[in-house]
């Protein structure tokens, strides 16, 4: 359970904003606009992401925060290259985003 509502995170300065993985939870924060505003806050301050399983994939590339780099997740067929370059790896770090399959 969350400690509280991502809506009241939109304004905080984070280090680091960590998406969690799975099914349909990966889905449900794709397409909420707070956490789409918090992730492209912290891209346009090169400040750390993480992502773990299906949320590179489902959640990242979806705002476009891949879009042409290299990266990691869950090796589904379905999200392998979907807007990066999918590397086989378990862990991944690039620039400012770090994710894990």
């Amino acid at each position: 359970m969350a400690d509280t509502f991502i809506k009241s995170c939109v304004e905080v300065d984070w280090s680091l904003v960590a998406c969690p993985g799975g099914m349909p939870g990966a889905e449900n924060l794709r397409d909420n606009a707070e956490l789409k505003n918090i992730l492209l806050n912290q891209c346009s301050k090169s400040k750390l992401i993480g992502a773990i399983c299906a949320s590179p994939a489902v959640i990242l590339s979806s705002h476009n925060i891949l879009s042409g780099r290299r990266g990691t997740c869950y090796p589904a067929p379905k999200f392998i290259g979907i807007k990066f370059s999918y590397l086989y790896l378990k862990v991944c770090e690039f620039d400012f985003v770090l994710q894990r399959h």
